[in-house]
């Protein structure tokens, strides 16, 4: 990974029960790409043709956003957005190196130390109360 994480919207079928903005990590399913992303891909690659196309990380977090906004993708004007429920993201930053980690359906929690992340994502991070959200 390059270090440019490219997605702006996250199409999901559901709205998480966190208060926006929140920080959210990114990981990269284990599982191999399905046919209806490589066409995202392939458009990705198409606006940057010397990207580093050939190794996806798999099974990792790679990085970190800042989910910004919950809405509907006719409050977008993104043809990224199909939804039905849009997660606009914000801020994205690339993880220099994968932290292996075993993924899970919806929402989850981990433990990343907070001394690896900005300053601006450790503010952030700790104003969200996690004993109240947790399952």
């Amino acid at each position: 990974m390059d270090g440019n994480l490219r997605k702006d919207v996250e199409n999901r079928t559901w709205a998480p029960d966190l208060p926006v903005p929140f920080p959210l990590l990114i990981h990269a399913s284990s599982a191999p790409l399905e046919p209806k992303f490589k066409a995202i891909v392939e458009k990705w690659r198409a606006m940057e043709p010397e990207g580093d196309w050939v190794v996806f990380t798999l099974g990792a977090i790679i990085g970190i956003v800042v989910v910004q906004a919950i809405t509907t993708p006719e409050r977008l004007r993104s043809e990224d957005a199909i939804g039905p429920v849009c997660w606009v993201l914000s801020r994205p930053v690339a993880f220099p190196q994968p932290i292996p980690a075993k993924g899970r359906q919806k929402l989850w929690w981990t433990s990343v130390p907070l001394q690896s992340l900005s300053q601006y994502y450790q503010e952030l991070a700790l104003k969200l109360d996690v004993n109240q959200h947790r399952n």
